[in-house]
């Protein structure tokens, strides 16, 4: 009994805290078909998708449901999110069968709980949140708070999938793929679905440096590596030309670039001042992870402008209006290194830092 009292002490603690912060955490998803990846492989590899180990062909009540490398089938792996009569909540269904839905064991309240499949009963426990972090990563959340988590904290395939308390380091985070696109999902309402600048950069004109490089400066002799650039020579600079990185090589005029504003937004544009006719601009304008960053000339939509996201000192993230931040392809700063968009990760090869032309100073806000 005592333990019974200690539970329920906690689901009512949990509940409490989920109350206190349900405008950051409650996002509308659009009804449909998606795969469910784990966010530290989106982008990466082919792993971490919601899915029954095996291929069964039925799927049946007390399965476990476990995380797994795609298969390229509908097979179980895709799941349709359906909202319910209860505000913000939402069921999740594999498309293999109808029947049954995912569903938190003893209503998600304890670390560790299973989810599995159990016949659809309209029950707390196969109700869940999306707590939208931004720019398409979620936390799928019980009803009683704790978070959909990988068994172990250990991306592989075979693993359960569990609910736990939030904490710092947990991979609890989820991106919904479209079934048919395979595009994740991203609100157009809530967290992270208004993009501007969190801070008002001067229009000026800037070298943009790797903050890996100026991190490792002091002690590798970095001052003049990792800085935007084009693989042709000045007289080269057009149309289609893709960006990568390259030391500052005499401080060419191809390493420049002039900021242009647009107030209103406060939404940015990067301009090599060699070509002013040009301007840094996502391939295509497309929305996929290792997307080019090329130059564009005489372009003016969404693709080409950008707003800042500080993270620290002198150190910011560079995103697209679409959501995708600028990226060193190879996480490293080496001359050739090509310049691309991704979904937002963890660490430096997505931070950048700008220096002032006309004095060497870095800009911070």
């Amino acid at each position: 009994m005592k333990n019974f009292n200690v539970i329920i002490t906690n689901c009512i603690i949990l509940l409490f805290t989920i109350a206190l912060h349900a405008q950051q955490e409650n996002a509308e998803i659009r009804p449909g078909k998606y795969l469910i990846q784990s966010a530290a492989n989106f982008g990466i590899d082919n792993g971490g998708y919601w899915d029954i180990p095996g291929e069964p062909d039925v799927l049946s009540d007390g399965m476990n449901l476990k995380i797994w490398e795609y298969e390229n089938s509908e097979g179980d792996q895709v799941y349709r999110v359906s909202r319910r009569s209860t505000a913000d909540m939402y069921n999740i269904v594999p498309m293999k069968n109808f029947a049954l839905g995912a569903s938190a064991i003893n209503n998600g309240c304890l670390n560790g709980a299973d989810l599995r499949l159990e016949k659809r009963n309209n029950s707390m426990g196969q109700k869940f949140r999306f707590r939208h972090l931004g720019k398409g990563v979620f936390q799928i959340v019980s009803k009683n708070g704790l978070c959909v988590t990988i068994e172990d904290n250990l991306s592989e395939n075979g693993k359960n999938l569990i609910f736990w308390e939030d904490e710092p380091g947990k991979l609890n985070k989820w991106v919904l793929l479209d079934a048919n696109t395979k595009e994740p999902y991203i609100p157009k309402r809530g967290l992270g679905s208004v993009h501007y600048s969190e801070i008002d950069v001067p229009e000026d004109t800037f070298y943009v440096q790797s903050a890996m490089a100026l991190v490792e400066k002091f002690t590798d002799n970095n001052y003049n590596k990792g800085f935007w650039d084009t693989p042709s020579s000045d007289s080269l600079l057009k149309h289609g030309t893709r960006m990568e990185i390259n030391h500052l090589q005499d401080f060419g005029n191809d390493r420049i670039y002039v900021l242009k504003k647009d107030k209103k937004r406060r939404l940015y544009k990067f301009v090599p001042k060699y070509n002013l006719n040009t301007a840094v601009s996502v391939s295509y304008n497309e929305r996929k992870n290792n997307t080019p960053l090329v130059l564009e000339e005489g372009n003016d939509d969404e693709a080409c402008w950008f707003y800042f996201e500080y993270v620290e000192g002198n150190r910011f993230k560079i995103f697209n209006v679409n959501g995708m931040v600028v990226t060193l392809a190879d996480s490293t700063f080496a001359n050739n290194t090509p310049l691309v968009m991704r979904q937002d990760a963890p660490g430096m090869q997505n931070q950048w830092v700008l220096q002032f032309v006309r004095n060497s100073k870095y800009y911070s806000p």
